[in-house]
């Protein structure tokens, strides 16, 4: 009993870490895309080019997708016991 209190605290724990990692991995990436934003600009205010095909917002900013995949992910069963 106390061994599975402890493993669900473990758990717990871990969960807590992986969702503050996502959470700063998304506000470095929305940093990125807006850098990146930046510098398409002037790319094409100095050359006078506009893209062929937009650049789409999703395909730089993947976070509502990981966050839909989560809660999927603790409720699977997939969890390896180390020996």
């Amino acid at each position: 009993m106390a061994a599975e209190r402890k493993l669900k605290g473990e758990i717990d724990r871990t969960l807590k870490k992986v969702q503050e990692g996502q959470e700063v991995f998304e506000g470095l990436w929305v940093q990125v895309w807006l850098e990146v934003q930046h510098k398409i600009a002037k790319f094409q205010g100095i050359a006078g080019l506009r893209w062929v095909t937009p650049i789409a917002h999703a395909s730089f900013f993947p976070g509502p997708r990981l966050r839909q995949q989560q809660p999927a992910r603790e409720a699977g069963g997939r969890v390896k016991e180390g020996d």
